[in-house]
């Protein structure tokens, strides 16, 4: 995980996140556990649990 001061060096908005896994779309998962998009970006581990979290929630709400 990358660190500038006490705050991470990355996005761990969720809306910020589940817009930008929408708009891009999953290509693969890392190795590491980070999910890279087809736009090339890559999620952290952190990240990709804010979008499978939303998943689990739009499923619940699906029943």
């Amino acid at each position: 995980m990358l660190i500038q001061g006490n705050k991470p060096s990355y996005e761990l908005d969720a809306e910020a996140v589940i817009e930008k896994v929408q708009e891009n779309g999953l290509a693969y998962i890392h190795g590491s556990g980070c999910a890279i998009l087809k736009d090339g970006t890559w999620l952290q581990p952190e990240q990709w649990a804010l979008w499978l979290a939303h998943l689990e929630e739009q499923e619940k709400e699906a029943c």
